[in-house]
């Protein structure tokens, strides 16, 4: 089935070690699920949600909260893009909001900031913060256009104590967070206004105005694998002065990348 096998190729790219679907043609007759997910026991379960047989299609994913939600995101633009679901011509903008302030580190097992440490949260969520950290909504926003991401910002905190709590959440201890940002507590205990900003990606607004899907093509003189710079040979090799000059040493690269070779050759 060439179709299954682009679809699972589209779901392992996106994380995911495959991507289960079954159509419902003939009472779930076309399917490629894995062993032991049988079709007879789906069908009980999809038969609330209105499927019609012939014209609709069930994709699975099982993982982390992150890894389904990535995989079934990058899904449907695929989808709609091989099936000709949209309009090429059609500029669709929106706003995206309600971003959750922190996500939780699995690896270090510690909440982090989804957007950045200085990212408001809601101010009727701010009672959450000792209780329930992960239920907070922040003032983040992203501005987009055909499902891409032109323009990115936030509302920024002004108010040391909400600042100082948010970094004991993401784990900063007191002595961190002044020596690294104290610059900035003591500006906010002087007091500042409430403000914010967005960054946008002229980059990628000029992509999408010249209909290509990839960006080094809008941008003129793109780096390519590895971060050099074809057209002025960066990175290039420095003295041993220089080294000296910024207290810096060179170590011999690994094993494993010196049998791979200069990605330059």
């Amino acid at each position: 089935m060439v179709f299954g096998t682009v679809l699972r190729a589209t779901g392992r790219s996106a994380g995911t070690g495959g991507l289960p679907f079954t159509a419902l043609s003939d009472g779930f007759s076309a399917a490629c699920l894995p062993a032991g997910l049988s079709v007879g026991c789906l069908a009980a379960d999809f038969s609330f949600a209105g499927l019609v047989a012939g014209f609709s299609a069930v994709f699975l994913a099982a993982d982390t909260e992150a890894v389904v939600v990535r995989v079934l995101g990058a899904l449907r633009p695929h989808l709609a893009d091989i099936r000709d679901l949209y309009d090429r011509d059609a500029y669709a903008f929106a706003f995206v909001v309600d971003f959750p302030l922190f996500a939780w580190d699995e690896d270090e097992q510690r909440w982090a900031a989804e957007h950045h440490m200085f990212t408001a949260p809601k101010r009727e969520h701010e009672h959450l913060l000792d209780s329930d950290p992960g239920a907070v909504v922040s003032e983040a926003y992203d501005f987009v256009c055909n499902g891409l991401e032109i323009a990115s910002g936030s509302i920024r905190i002004h108010r040391a104590d909400l600042q100082q709590k948010i970094f004991d959440i993401v784990g900063f201890s007191r002595e961190s967070a002044e020596e690294r940002f104290g610059f900035l507590l003591r500006a906010l205990r002087y007091g500042a206004p409430p403000h914010g900003g967005i960054a946008p990606g002229l980059d990628r607004a000029v992509m999408l105005l010249e209909r290509t899907e990839n960006i080094r093509d809008v941008i003129a003189f793109p780096k390519i694998a590895g971060g050099l710079d074809p057209l002025t040979d960066a990175p290039s090799p420095v003295e041993p002065e220089q080294l000296t000059e910024l207290g810096l040493q060179l170590r011999p690269r690994p094993a494993a990348v010196e049998r791979a070779g200069d990605p330059r050759e």
